[in-house]
Order: C-alpha cells, then structure tokens, then sequence
C-alpha cells in the first residue's frame, strides 16, 4: 500500500486519536511537528509518526519544510504526516513527494455516521438519549457537526452542564469548558480547591500563553522547564500556586512525553485562548490592546496559520469594531471557526463583503479544506438576505457560490433563497455539481413544488452535452420519484 502516508483531517476528527493506535501498532511514540524539528535522531528509526504539522506552519512556510527534509533523511522505513487539512497547500504534498521521492498515500477521515454517532455518545454518556441530544443539537442547527468525534463529546458535556437544554453556540462551549473543569468522582477531596469558575479562567490563560508562544504542552515539573514545554505554575499570573489543580482536570491530558500536559484538544484550547484574550482586549483599564496582541497574532497583517481558529473564536467573541477588524484578517477562519450567526447585521456584511474580494484573489482560499463540514448556525437572517443572494449568480462561478451552498444546507437556510437556487438548478450552463446541490437544497424546503420545473430538465436529456445528459439522466430518476407517470408520458 506504501511507506508513505499523509494523513489530513478537519479539527476534531479524531486524528490524533488514530495516530495513537498507529503508534502502538508500529511500536513507535508519534511526536508533534515543532518537538521533532529541534530532536537529534540518534539511529534510522523504524517508522516516524509526526502529529500538528499545521502548528509548525508560520508565516514562513520553511518550518514544514525543514521537517519534510529532516524526515526524508531520517532513513526511516514508514513515516506518517498529520495535520489539519485547512493548513495543508497542495505545494506542500508536492514537497514531501519530490523530497520523498514515492507519491504519498493521503488519508482523509470520514465523518462519523449516526450509528457511530449513537455508540460513541452511548459510551460516553451512560444513561443519557441520544436521541434528546440529538434534537437539542437540531435545536442549534448543530447537528450537521455530530459527524465530528470531538464536536459530539463537547456537545455532550455541554448538554449534560446546562441541564439538557442549550442557550446559545457560545454558551454551549463555555458550559462544555466548566463541564470538563468539574472534579466528577465525589469521592476525591481537593482541599482548598478553587472554584470551577476560577479553574476554568486558569485554562484560558495558560490556554493563551500557550498558542501565542507556540508551545505544544505544559510541564508540571519546573525541573523540565524548556522553551518547547514551560513550567505549568509560570503560565499563571494570579494564585501559581493553584495551578496544579488544573492538572487534575479533563481539561489537560498526558502528552506523548512523560512529565508534560498538553490541552485536551486544540478546540477547547482555541476557544478558551479566544476567551481569554478578548476579555483582556475589552477591559479599557488592561494593558493588553488589540494592536499588541494582533503583533503576535497576524504580524505585518498575515494571520500566522496555526492561530487561524484561535482567531475565528476572537471574533466570534469580540463585538463591534474589534469584531470587524478580525473578520477583515482572515474572514475564512471566521467562517470556519468560532460563530458567525451571533454577529451583527455590520458584521455579517463585513464578513460577506470580505469572503467576496478574498475569493476573487485567491479562488482556492478553502486550500484543502473543501471536503470539510461545518454550519454556521443562524447566520442566515432576513436582514442579509439580499447580500447573500448576490452571492449565488449563476453568471458567475465562483468557490464563494459553493461554500455558500454548503452552509445553507448545513444551516437548514435554503427556504429564504427558492428563486436563486431554482434559477441555479435550471440554469443549463452551470456546472453539474452546483446544479445538484441547488436541487437538493429546494428539495430540503416544504414549499417548493418540483414537478412543474421537470420537464425542462428532462428536455435536456435530448441535448448533445456529455454533461448535459448526464444531468439529464439524473432528472429522469428523480421525476419517477416525484411525478405520475402520465406526466412523464406527457412531457415526452
């Protein structure tokens, strides 16, 4: 099959978990991106399994580089890649491959299906329905992210903290943070413990320190300190000395090195980062402005990539001109991460307009991240409308058009747009796949009636376009399903 693998998947997907078992199964520690760059290899290893490349992707791409090279040379019978799929250009495979000298096998990891979905919330919720769950998630339009091994286990903790009834997105991931602050076993005493509110600001600041710094884990012992991994109490401004209990929580996890912790999951770290650094920003009376905390974040105006969803929960959290000033950053990372539906009606506009130019100059700004799912709630309100709409121009084909298919129909948003989806999915000269989805979004609605736009598809089944027929031929199943056969007959 090959010695060479890249293994790509959205956040949450269950990468590292999987580089676990591939470890065991090679007999092999996986180890991050940024601690192999600096590690001397003593001897040809027997197989190399590198986690977080994307964490090592700066502004300045030679830090991946320099880890292909470092690998390649290695002499290592199998090596293994990984990383977020959003943070991986197609030159960057081409690299491994020249340096390599072999194609790559690249693995990208499927959505969990509901029946993976029932067992995994099953195992990690004894007792609870999941059917309930699964509605509540509805509720928020969130169900579309429980194909996401992570997003289903924050989702479930949140649900269980908020007494299963959710508030807001926000909320949801805030309720999920105290959740896996909370010392669950009562038979455990923690004398002078503080409370999971305090606990829980703790994380988000060393959460913080962490993705600013670059930092991949913490050590809980200062006899380790190092640039790579920092003394857990040095992170902590206020009570260092209570620092330890956050150690105890689900809110950290053993590294793959002994002695050293490391976030539960690069999610739950963005958001509390996120948290952190706006509150900090919104207190006049803080030292800590924008302008400082932009220097590390996006120096000369280049959002740094690994901070990429640290930024979307920023702005998602920020309010007005803050709010707009990350959106104009990288409005990409602020579709894909965070939540855009608690925006204002300026902010929804500003992101619009932004995703607009940036898809005019950089048509593959999604990079490898097209296969990816994710919603953006509620973001589809009446008071855009209009400017979404302008969006969906059959003359004009754009990757912006497609994203925004995919969100209405992960956002369950199509009913606002009939007229512009039936003017796509009749429209002859654009492409199949755009059709398609135009259709299946109309077909999501209970108002739309599709069998008096049937028989201007079926005539094009007549026409001499391979990819007309083809459509064609999909338009001919489909009107078995919806029409009489004396309409078809009719038609014909």
């Amino acid at each position: 099959m090959g010695s060479l693998f890249l293994v790509l998947a959205e956040p949450g997907a269950g990468k590292t978990e999987l580089l676990s078992q591939l470890g065991q199964l090679l007999n092999v520690t996986p180890t991050r991106a940024s601690v192999f760059r600096n590690k001397a290899l003593a001897a040809a290893p027997q197989a190399l399994v590198i986690d977080a490349m994307d964490e090592v992707a700066r502004v300045d791409p030679l830090g991946v580089e320099d880890i292909i090279v470092k690998a390649s040379e290695s002499g290592s019978g199998t090596v293994i890649f990984a990383g977020r799929s959003s943070e991986w250009d197609t030159a960057e495979t081409e690299h491994v491959k020249d340096y390599f000298g072999i194609e790559p096998v690249v693995v990208k990891l499927k959505a969990f299906t509901l029946s993976e979905q029932r067992q995994l919330f099953a195992a990690s919720f004894p007792g609870e329905s999941f059917d309930a769950f699964s509605a509540e998630c509805a509720r928020f339009e969130l169900d579309a992210l429980l194909g996401n091994p992570q997003f289903l286990l924050l989702f479930g903790e949140a649900y269980i903290e908020s007494g299963r009834h959710f508030v807001s997105k926000k909320v949801i991931y805030l309720d999920a943070v105290r959740r896996l602050a909370h010392e669950a076993n009562p038979r455990v005493k923690r004398p002078n413990r503080p409370p999971d509110g305090d606990i829980v600001e703790m994380a988000c600041e060393v959460f913080a320190k962490l993705m600013l710094s670059g930092s991949a884990s913490v050590s809980s012992s200062e006899s380790l300190t190092s640039s790579d991994y920092p003394y857990l109490r040095s992170l902590v401004a206020d009570n260092p000395q209570d620092a330890h209990f956050l150690a105890d929580t689900r809110l950290l996890k053993p590294s793959f090195e002994p002695g050293l912790h490391e976030p539960v999951h690069r999610i739950v770290a963005e958001y509390c980062a996120a948290r952190y650094l706006v509150r900090r920003i919104d207190n006049p009376a803080d030292r800590l402005s924008l302008a400082r905390v932009l220097s590390v974040v996006a120096p000369k105006g280049t959002v740094r990539t690994e901070l990429r969803g640290m930024l979307g929960w920023m702005a998602a959290l920020a309010q007005g001109s803050t709010q707009r000033q990350l959106i104009g950053l990288d409005p990409y990372a602020v579709v894909a991460n965070g939540d855009p539906s608690e925006f204002t009606t300026n902010s929804k506009k500003t992101l619009l307009q932004t995703l607009s130019m940036l898809a005019e100059t950089n048509p593959l700004f999604r990079r490898n991240d097209a296969w990816r799912q994710f919603n953006v709630g509620t973001f589809f309100t009446a008071d855009i409308r209009d400017d979404v709409a302008a969006l969906m121009n059959p003359a004009i084909d754009s990757p912006l058009r497609d994203l925004i298919l995919e969100l209405l129909s992960s956002s369950h948003a199509s009913g606002q747009f009939e007229g512009e989806l039936r003017t796509l999915a009749l429209d002859g000269a654009s492409r199949r796949d755009v059709r398609k989805a135009a259709y299946s979004l109309l077909l999501e609605g209970t108002k739309y009636d599709p069998r008096p736009d049937i028989p201007a598809l079926l005539s094009e089944n007549r026409g001499g376009s391979v990819c007309l027929n083809s459509f064609g031929r999909f338009a001919q199943w489909f009107a078995a399903l919806v029409m009489p056969r004396s309409i078809l007959a009719a038609a014909d």
